[in-house]
C-alpha cells in the first residue's frame, strides 16, 4: 500500500463503513428495542440521531485524514484515527456476536475497515518513518471516544428538536 492510498484510504473505508450502517441502524435499534419490550422512538427520531452522529463523524473523520496529508501521515491525530478506526472494527464483530447474528458495520469491518488499518500500518512502518504505534493506540479510545460522544451528542439534539 502506498503512502497516499494508506492516508486517503481512512476517509474512503470510513465513508463506505459508514453508508453500510446509515441504512442499517435505525431499523436495527428500532427492532432490538421493540423485541425487549421497550417502546422505541419514532423511526424518524433513530435516524435523524444516527445520521447526524454519521455527518458529525464524517467532520472528524475528514479533519484526522486531511492532517493525515498535510503531514505524510505523521499527524498523531491521524494516526490515533486510523488505530481507533482499525480496532473499532472488532468492536462490530463483537456486537454481532452478542446479537447472534447481523450488527450494523459487521458487512464492512471485516472486509474493508480491519484490513486497510493493517495495510495502513504496515505502510507507516516501512521506511525511515516510525510507527508511534505505543503513542497512536494508547490515545486511541480517547480520539474515538470523543468522537463518538459529540457525534451522538449533536445526534440527540438535532433529533430532539425534530420531534
Amino acid at each position: 500500500m502506498r503512502r497516499r492510498l494508506a492516508i486517503w484510504g481512512l476517509l474512503g473505508t470510513w465513508a463506505l463503513h459508514d453508508l453500510e450502517e446509515w441504512f442499517t441502524v435505525a431499523p436495527f435499534v428500532y427492532d432490538r428495542m421493540r423485541r425487549a419490550g421497550v417502546t422505541p422512538p419514532a423511526m424518524r427520531t433513530l435516524e435523524v440521531h444516527e445520521r447526524t452522529a454519521i455527518v458529525v463523524m464524517a467532520l472528524v473523520v475528514g479533519a484526522a485524514t486531511w492532517r493525515g496529508h498535510r503531514t505524510n501521515g505523521e499527524s498523531p491525530f491521524f494516526r490515533s484515527a486510523v488505530a481507533g478506526y482499525g480496532l473499532h472494527g472488532f468492536s462490530h464483530l463483537a456486537a454481532s456476536v452478542a446479537v447472534g447474528g447481523y450488527s450494523p458495520g459487521v458487512v464492512t469491518a471485516p472486509t474493508l475497515v480491519i484490513p486497510y488499518a493493517a495495510a495502513a500500518w504496515r505502510e507507516f512502518g516501512r521506511g525511515e518513518t516510525p510507527r508511534h504505534t505505543g503513542r497512536a493506540v494508547r490515545w486511541a479510545p480517547v480520539t474515538v471516544g470523543a468522537a463518538l460522544g459529540v457525534s451522538h451528542l449533536v445526534g440527540y439534539l438535532v433529533a430532539r428538536r425534530v420531534d
